[in-house]
């Protein structure tokens, strides 16, 4: 395979272009869609079989021809194309007369539908240079220019079409290049006559597929082969994709509505069941691909997915019907084709059981009842990875080479590398199609989830995340010691009280800062505040990772406008902003901490539990001192307090056993950072410069920037030295190596679910030579008094 030609980048699609179906229209415009969305550039190539395999009359053998259900199938088959007639209750005179009657309208109005179709065709399916056909060889030097051609969706492969021939099997390239896409059969068995030519066609066929239970079992038949069930392409992309594209009908008014949308006949018992629904939900009908409703008639692949989305109820027998209805999540019943029952339409039929949805099938005196969307779209999401992997996989081979590296994204990448990902949610801000959502593991870290249907594989998730690793350092740090002369400022201060002072003068300023403050559900958020009242919720230590939400594009947004940012967070959220932004903003401060780890939110919930509710919580009290400072939670009725020796969250935290994964391993902690300034606790600090320690919190601040000085210049309520940087961090390992990750890790959130928090991380007590120390230590400092 590595031998192989390979010197282009597209990709031809093959598929039914002709006509005026909704389905064919869409399952066509996905599949553009999702070989853009790999990197490729792909047209349309233009088929010009004037009459395939063979008519439909000619596929069926003599006999069956006699047999009175074939004759009966063909009369009604004649009537509804001829002569226009959908309603089965019309008498036979009846539609031929009407049909005679307004015949030139009805042509009138299949040229103006078939211009609608031809406009949308124009607009988003490009043809390519390419032709072929059944009867003449393709140019050589033209089919060179495509990398892999595939064959699909839709009923390419359907031997009844006059249409179908060698072409949709793609036998005009070389085999290697083929490669199917959902292709379906339409029938539930190939006809004799054809056997053969199907059999050596599909076996030519090196990546095969199809979209329905009949189609595999067709090609098991003829060739052996056991092959992938997979989704129509239309269910590749997501509801937000589609409602992208949609189109609100002219003069359609706002009152709810009851969507048919009926490819066979509608007979006597589905319009029974029909206006029963509009009746009792008030619904008035809209019938599409009613020729009689001029209006409907001329709707387009926009309107149509407008109805879809916003109808209230949907009656269908079409397989792309239920298709959107699912996907818009509506109120839907998928019937049979009256005149061929769903041997014709498996396709429906296998979606709906893929998608535990059967109940949506309409059988006579039988209830309707509501799907169940959530176990839906579960399955949906495996059915997209099945889809995307057979493709992926089918492309990389057929041209030689992957789409583009081997990670199109950053899920793919983390799958890969489980400990990387730190949650800093910079991938969520940069993709162009809002396709990436940050979704809790079972320990409850958020982790990036790209819904694949959306995902155009620009990669720039995953260059952003990789990114942020390399982000341009400081390449001189400088280190000062840092007390705030208001012990009042410092007393609510986890350390020095700096923080406080930096954002007031961003704040008086007119500027906005960015920090964490627990929510009213006690959950850590990463905010704004263009006020000090704003501001105090921000204050202090939060042990919990925080959720950054779409705080990184507000701050970009506040920066293009001019307004002065000061951005506060981890080292890894620092350098995610960093990369995001993609520039250095002259009226950014970024601002990051000398950070322990990471717990997570399950984690502080858990922890919580045991004490809700509470108003408050303060993970560095520091009512009995900065050294010893305890966890406080403030209730209703009074407060609880416990320091951080017998505290079961704080013992968690410091003895490492409820952090982030990539916290074990932090790239991020180096002396040299991207941010502007670190903040942190200067741990030591009287063994570095004497006459400091109060216990009232002391700060240690790396000044990583010309900006970062510049800004602690305009400060004049610090008590400040400069110390050695690295005496400084002797004993402040945490800003420059990570921390060890202990054996009973894993077991702490493996039981978290199934037990009290405190039984998972057990209260300790104080050890004599912790007590002999703190005894010592509160001595010492009465002596200094």
């Amino acid at each position: 395979m590595d031998n192989k030609p390979q010197s282009t980048n597209k990709i031809g699609i093959v598929t039914l272009t002709g006509g005026s179906n909704y389905g064919n229209k869409l399952q066509h415009y996905a599949v553009t869609q999702i070989l853009q969305g790999y990197g490729y550039q792909c047209d349309t190539v233009r088929d010009t079989t004037v009459r395939g395999f063979a008519t439909p009359l000619a596929a069926a053998s003599f006999i069956k021809k006699l047999k009175p259900s074939y004759v009966s199938g063909a009369i009604r088959a004649k009537l509804r194309y001829k002569y226009y007639r959908k309603d089965n209750d019309e008498c036979v005179i009846c539609s031929v007369r009407r049909a005679n009657k307004n015949r030139a309208h009805y042509k009138e109005l299949q040229q103006k539908r078939k211009a609608v179709f031809d406009a949308f065709t124009d607009e988003f399916l490009p043809f390519g240079e390419l032709t072929v056909s059944s009867t003449t060889h393709a140019d050589v030097a033209k089919v060179n220019e495509y990398a892999a051609f595939v064959c699909g969706s839709d009923q390419v492969w359907n031997p009844i079409y006059p249409m179908t021939s060698p072409v949709n099997f793609l036998t005009f390239a070389p085999e290697y290049k083929r490669v199917a896409l959902s292709p379906s059969f339409g029938v539930t068995e190939i006809p004799p006559s054809r056997v053969a030519a199907y059999t050596q066609m599909l076996k030519a066929m090196p990546h095969l597929c199809t979209r329905e239970q009949q189609g595999a079992q067709i090609i098991k038949k003829l060739t052996g082969r056991n092959v992938p069930i997979l989704v129509d392409p239309t269910v590749m992309l997501s509801a937000n994709e589609w409602t992208k594209l949609e189109k609100k009908p002219i003069g359609l008014d706002d009152k709810p509505f009851l969507l048919t949308y009926f490819l066979g006949s509608e007979d006597k018992e589905y319009k029974k069941q029909i206006n029963s629904i509009a009746s009792k939900r008030g619904l008035k009908i809209i019938n599409l691909v009613d020729i009689t409703d001029d209006a409907s008639y001329l709707y387009g692949p926009k309107e149509f997915l407008y109805l879809l989305h916003h109808a209230d109820f949907v009656c269908t027998d079409s397989f792309h019907g239920t298709v959107f209805s699912i996907l818009f999540k509506r109120d839907f019943w998928v019937f049979a084709r009256s005149e061929s029952g769903f041997s014709k339409d498996n396709r429906a039929v296998t979606l709906l059981k893929k998608l535990c949805l059967e109940d949506s099938l309409y059988q006579k005196g039988k209830s309707w009842s509501k799907p169940d969307y959530a176990r839906t779209f579960e399955l949906i999401d495996k059915e997209r990875k099945a889809f995307d992997e057979y493709l992926f996989n089918a492309l990389k081979d057929a041209c030689g080479q992957r789409p583009q590296r081997d990670y199109l994204n950053v899920e793919d990448w983390n799958e890969a590398h489980r400990t990387h990902c730190t949650g800093c949610s910079a991938c969520l801000s940069i993709c162009p199609k809002g396709c990436i959502t940050m979704v809790k593991d079972n320990e409850g870290f958020l982790y990036p989830h790209v819904e694949q249907s959306s995902c155009i594989h620009c990669r720039a998730c995953l260059n952003t995340c990789l990114a942020s690793e390399n982000m341009p350092k400081s390449p001189k740090v400088k280190a000062l010691v840092m007390q705030n002369r208001n012990d009042g400022i410092r007393t609510i201060s986890s350390s020095g009280g700096v923080f406080y002072e930096l954002a007031k003068v961003v704040i008086d300023k007119g500027g906005v800062v960015f920090g964490v403050r627990l929510n009213e559900a006690n959950v850590a958020v990463h905010c704004s505040a263009s006020t000090m009242s704003e501001l105090m919720p921000m204050l202090g230590s939060k042990y919990v990772q925080s959720e950054i939400g779409d705080t990184f594009a507000k701050a970009r947004d506040l920066l293009q406008m001019g307004k002065t940012v000061l951005y506060s967070g981890t080292p890894c959220q620092i350098a995610g902003l960093k990369a995001f932004l993609r520039k250095d903003y002259a009226n950014l401060l970024a601002v990051d901490i000398i950070c322990h780890g990471t717990p997570s939110n399950k984690a502080w919930q858990a922890y919580l539990k045991a004490h809700k509710p509470i108003k408050n919580a303060s993970f560095r009290n520091k009512d009995k001192g900065w050294a010893g400072f305890s966890m406080k939670l403030e209730h209703e009725k009074g407060f609880y307090r416990k320091n951080l020796e017998t505290d079961a969250y704080l013992y968690a935290f410091l003895h490492n056993l409820n952090l982030r994964r990539s916290c074990y391993d932090c790239r991020f902690k180096t002396v040299q950072r991207c941010s502007d300034l670190t903040l942190g606790d200067f741990w030591g600090v009287d063994r570095v410069i004497k006459g400091w320690n109060d216990d009232m919190g002391t700060s240690l601040v790396l000044v990583q920037s010309d900006k970062g000085q510049k800004l602690l210049e305009q400060i004049d309520c610090f008590r400040q030295d400069e110390v050695e940087v690295d005496a400084a961090l002797r004993w402040n390992t945490a800003a420059k190596q990570s921390v060890l990750r202990p054996n009973a890790r894993d077991d702490f959130y493996n039981r978290l679910d199934s037990e009290p928090f405190g039984q998972v991380c057990p209260k300790i007590k104080k050890s004599q030579i912790r007590k002999i120390k703190e005894r010592l230590y509160k001595l010492k400092n009465r002596r200094k008094a």
